[in-house]
């Protein structure tokens, strides 16, 4: 779902609620958001349904509003409220600035006990302490949407003007729109008609009243009549949905207006359910029931993928895709009402994968065609069962994902297991020096696809990024293997339970790493410290492996949370002047919906068992493959054969020897050319399939179309150009198939790092 506007108010209003030490203050109580012009209100009347919002002014507590006294009751909990008492409370202050509180001498009278609320908590800011305004929030990067904004007088009364329109815009149609200007803010503010229409259509009775309020009721149905063929007060809004459906006329206009913003009409898609869909129509799109019954029978054909080889599995899922991959340019799609076309692409994806995989080779061979290629089959997995909605078609897409992966995974894992049993990859224990300028963040179950996923937006974001990789220590328990890709690893010695102790006999616990690490001239880190970027310092990031755990299945719904925790922690390191930021993490993990295959392990032959591994007795004699503890090589584990694992009913599970496992990232990550500011995409015109731009600052940068902005593979056009000397570049598009198909304009440095992006449509201006 596309973000509005007022999403990213609230979502930077919540980040102030709970920026605060955790480890050095107790929680904070409130946050003050000052308003010396009231721009804000018409945003924070909206905010009031998402957020604890009091505000300053007459008394009138069914909108918490009132004097100074009545919000400090509330802040302290003495009054009877709504409020949670568990979080803190947003103090809005119309018609007041901060310097007017942090100065008490010239503070007004009526806020004066409000003054001390700024030191219980936050104040809701820009970076370089001013207030927020809207035209700083649009325009603003650090913090705000960072879309080019005309900063004039006109521009600034029109932006007041149009804020509680405003609210409702998605942040990717803004930026489609910039520079914006006063002409632009004023056209949201008078809606053009075919908007008018939906907003009717969506809100029949609301909508009715609004405009009679404002006497503007008989001029819509007039502009109706002459222009649409439709009488509002007699034909209705369900007619209405007849002939939006048809798209016939005008009707196509208001099509396109509903598919720019689908999700500001909620009430719509139900309209077009309920009128009827011509038996005959060229406009399959725009009838959900049509996407319905599409989705109805996709759920069929991946249920009955259920027993099926492989092969055929193979063939019925790229035959599906031919048939419905249109649907997921449709806006159904985009408004998740069709999750398993979406899911389709990846499925397709798997099985092409999956249909010429090779296996076996030695353990360096096998290692990097898993870290090269072999990913993207786990990744696709991942994708797929990102898309589910509900327990319905989830149960579709894992009996789908089965049909087509189980099989491959467990041959995967056996080559490689035979082979790292005929001859394993050499591992040491030993130390680093510290490195002056870098940060090493550790991640606890970074697996090898989401390296690739964390490298790609940072990439995006601008960042330089090295993906190598290396294997983890075995078993591939965070026990085991954190130790083990830790600067300090030679200081640590044999222990019990698949975990080292320290040289003086101590277990080597979080906190006694944590010492050592210190000892030898690490600075560590807590989650919310940067630091001295002229020392070396490790910290800890992201709760991958322990949501695989809790999760299982619904892993995929918090992956791209986690990566992005990890993105902006790096991010965050980068900005605060580290030259280079190292991720390294213990282990990968297995994840199967539908459950791994349980393998019987004959009790009383091991001394501590896990899901994929076990340590076993001495003289204990199985079948299965048995390699040495990295920490002690007289401890002999024994490992699940193939995929399979040792307890039951389990989803997601490590500790064993795959691929998936063993095969592990390491990133560095450095501020690339592509985070300097300066560089500005201009004018976009299209002749045909040629597009010309004008981009200030990029001077011998290079210019390309791309369907996904940091894929180089996803170029559309008959070449990458560069930049002339007065930024002027064009760039031919070598597929006509393409026209209309959303891409991005990329401009790069000289070292193929996106530096500046912009949305565009193929041959549309």
């Amino acid at each position: 779902m596309k973000q509005t506007f007022l999403d990213r108010v609230c979502e930077s209003l919540a980040g102030a609620m709970n920026d605060y030490n955790r480890e050095d203050v107790v929680r904070q109580r409130v946050v003050v958001f000052p308003d010396m012009k009231g721009e804000w209100a018409p945003i924070v009347a909206r905010l009031r349904d998402i957020l604890p919002v009091i505000t300053f002014g007459t008394y009138d507590p069914e909108h918490l509003t009132g004097p100074a006294i009545y919000l400090r009751g509330l802040v302290a909990h003495t009054i009877d409220s709504p409020l949670p008492r568990d979080q803190p409370v947003i103090v809005y202050l119309p018609g007041y600035s901060r310097e007017q509180l942090r100065n008490l001498e010239d503070c007004p009278d009526e806020i004066k006990p409000l003054a001390g609320l700024q030191y219980l908590g936050n104040v809701w800011s820009q970076r370089n302490g001013r207030d927020w305004t809207l035209l700083a929030f649009i325009k603003t990067s650090q913090g705000g949407l960072s879309i080019q904004v005309h900063d004039d007088s006109e521009t600034r009364d029109a932006i007041r003007n149009a804020a509680a329109v405003l609210a409702d815009e998605s942040v990717e149609f803004l930026k489609t729109k910039e520079p914006l200007n006063a002409s632009f803010f004023n056209e949201l503010h008078h809606p053009d008609p075919n908007k008018q229409i939906l907003q009717w259509m969506n809100d029949p009775t609301g909508e009715e009243q609004r405009m009679k309020n404002n006497s503007d009721w008989g001029a819509f149905c007039k502009i109706c009549g002459k222009e649409y063929d439709l009488e509002p007060e007699k034909d209705g809004a369900s007619t209405g949905a007849d002939k939006l459906g048809a798209q016939v006329g005008k009707w196509a206009e208001v099509w396109e207006r509903f598919k720019e913003k689908p999700e500001a009409y909620p009430q719509i898609p139900q309209l077009l359910r309920s009128a009827k869909q011509p038996k005959w129509t060229v406009y399959t799109d725009s009838w959900p029931q049509h996407n319905d019954a599409q989705e109805k029978e996709l759920s069929l054909k991946f249920m009955a993928l259920s027993g099926v080889s492989p092969e055929e599995a193979r063939k019925q899922i790229v035959n599906l895709e031919k048939t419905h991959a249109q649907r997921r340019k449709w806006i159904w799609a985009e408004m998740g009402e069709s999750p398993l076309a979406r899911a389709l692409e990846h499925l397709a994806q798997l099985a092409t994968i999956t249909k010429d995989a090779k296996f076996g080779g030695t353990i360096q061979e096998q290692a990097e065609r898993y870290a090269h290629d072999m990913w993207q089959a786990d990744d696709a997995v991942v994708r797929a069962l990102e898309q589910a909605t509900d327990k319905k078609n989830r149960e579709a897409i894992t009996v789908a994902v089965n049909a087509l992966y189980r099989n491959w995974l467990d041959v995967m894992a056996e080559a490689f297991q035979k082979e790292w049993q005929r001859e394993p990859a050499t591992m040491r224990k030993e130390n680093q020096e510290p490195t002056a300028g870098e940060v090493m963040i550790f991640v606890d179950g970074l697996r090898m696809d989401l390296g690739h996923r964390l490298c790609s937006i940072l990439k995006e974001t601008g960042c330089s990024c090295k993906l190598s990789h290396h294997f983890s220590a075995l078993p591939t328990q965070t026990s085991t293997a954190k130790p083990a890709v830790m600067p300090i690893a030679g200081e640590l010695n044999a222990g019990e339970d698949l975990t080292p102790k320290t040289k003086s006999g101590a277990i080597a616990t979080n906190s006694a790493l944590r010492s050592i690490l210190k000892n030898k001239g690490f600075n560590v880190l807590s989650e919310s410290e940067t630091g001295d970027p002229e020392r070396s310092a490790w910290t800890d990031c992201g709760d991958i492996d322990t949501e695989g755990h809790n999760k299982g299945y619904a892993l995929p719904e918090v992956l791209d949370r986690e990566i992005k925790k990890i993105h902006d922690r790096t991010i965050e390191l980068l900005d605060a002047g580290w030259q280079q930021v190292r991720i390294v993490t213990d282990h990968g993990w297995l994840f199967l919906p539908g459950k791994l295959r349980k393998t019987e392990l004959k009790p009383g032959l091991t001394e501590v068992k896990k899901g994929r591994c076990a340590v076993l007795r001495a003289n204990a004699v199985v079948e299965y493959p048995v390699v040495p503890w990295f920490w002690n090589r007289t401890v002999r584990i024994v490992l699940a054969p193939g995929s399979s694992c040792f307890e039951g009913g389990r989803e997601y599970e490590h500790g064993g020897l795959s691929p998936q496992e063993t095969v592990v990232p390491e990133i560095v990550v450095r501020k690339g050319a592509s985070r300097s500011k300066g560089i500005v995409i201009g004018r976009i015109t299209w002749t045909g399939l040629r597009c010309k731009a004008h981009v200030d600052g990029a001077e011998g940068h290079v210019a390309d179309i791309r369907l996904r902005p940091a894929d180089a593979q996803s170029s559309v056009t008959a070449s990458s150009r560069e930049v002339g000397i007065e930024g002027n570049v064009s760039l031919i598009i070598s597929d006509d198939s393409m026209e209309g198909r959303d891409a991005w304009l990329v401009v790069m440095d000289r070292q193929k790092n996106p530096v500046a992006q912009r949305n565009v449509k193929i041959g549309v201006e």
